[in-house]
C-alpha cells in the first residue's frame, strides 16, 4: 500500500482519459473514472481522487465533473503521477473498448452502485454516495475470486525501510480493534 503525495483531482483523471480515448463520451468518462477510482484504491490502498462518486440513475457519476462538463466550468488540470497513469492505463485497457451502454449495464450489476441506491427502482433519481470502501471491497473480492479484471500494473517496488515501517504502523492502528477481537 502506498500513500499518495500528489493531490490528483477527478479533472486530472478525466483529462487523461480523454487524451487516451478522444472519442470518449461524458457517460463513458464517468464510468471509467469510477473504475479508475475503484481499482486505484484496491491496488494502491488510497483513492485516486477526493471527489465523491454518486449512484445516479444511469450509473456512477462524479457530480463535480458533471457540473463542470454541463456548465462549461474550466478547471485547472495537472498531469497524473506515473503510478496513477499506470492504474488508469490498466483500467482503460480493460474497460476502454466498452460502449457507454455496456459500461452503464456493468455498473448497474455491481454491488457499490446497487448498495448505494438501496433498492431504488430503475430510473429513480439518487444522489447517494458510492463509498470508496465499498469499491475497495467489491474490486478486491473480484480479484480474489479470479473474475476477469484489469491487469494490475507493475509498479516500482523500491521502498525504504522507514516507509515500510510507517505504513505498517498506520495499518496496525487502523486494524487494532479487529486484531484485538481476533486474538
Amino acid at each position: 500500500m502506498t500513500t499518495q503525495t500528489h493531490e490528483t483531482s477527478v479533472f486530472d483523471v478525466a483529462e487523461y482519459i480523454q487524451e487516451k480515448l478522444p472519442s470518449c463520451t461524458p457517460m463513458e468518462r464517468h464510468k471509467l473514472a469510477y473504475y479508475a477510482q475503484g481499482w486505484h484504491v484496491t491496488w494502491e490502498g488510497v483513492p485516486l481522487f477526493p471527489e465523491r462518486i454518486e449512484a445516479w440513475e444511469h450509473g456512477p457519476v462524479v457530480k463535480a465533473l458533471w457540473i463542470a462538463e454541463t456548465y462549461g466550468h474550466e478547471r485547472a488540470v495537472t498531469p497524473l503521477p506515473e503510478r496513477a497513469r499506470r492504474v488508469v492505463d490498466a483500467v482503460l485497457a480493460f474497460y476502454g473498448g466498452f460502449s457507454a451502454a455496456q459500461l452503464r449495464a456493468m455498473t448497474h450489476m455491481e454491488a457499490p452502485w446497487t448498495t448505494a441506491r438501496r433498492g431504488l427502482p430503475e430510473g429513480a433519481k439518487s444522489r447517494e454516495e458510492i463509498p470508496v470502501g465499498d469499491m475497495r471491497r467489491y474490486f478486491t473480492r473480484r480479484s480474489v475470486l479470479r473474475e476477469p479484471t484489469p491487469e494490475r500494473p507493475v509498479m516500482d517496488t523500491e521502498v525504504s525501510v522507514d516507509e515500510t515501517v510507517r505504513v505498517a504502523r498506520e495499518q496496525i492502528v487502523r486494524w487494532r480493534e479487529a486484531l484485538d477481537k481476533l486474538a
